[in-house]
């Protein structure tokens, strides 16, 4: 049986964005302005899709000041 988790986390996979996403982070972490630069999408869709990645424990967010980035 699949936890909650493990479903989120196939969710957050099957979404072409997350995975972009998840792309530009194993290459380096990145803040949400530096995602919405790179992607070219909103910022409130960005960070609605690294919600998405978080709850599926595919990132993590740190603070920084006033920026949130993002890791695997």
């Amino acid at each position: 049986m699949e936890t909650s988790k493990e479903c989120a986390a196939l969710k957050a996979l099957g979404h072409p964005e997350c995975l972009l996403i998840l792309k530009i982070l194993a290459e380096r972490e990145a803040c949400v302005s530096e995602l919405v630069n790179l992607t070219g999408k909103r910022q409130p869709y960005v960070s609605q899709l690294l919600m998405t990645l978080r709850n599926a424990n595919l990132v993590c967010a740190e603070q920084r000041g006033q920026n949130i980035c993002y890791h695997p």
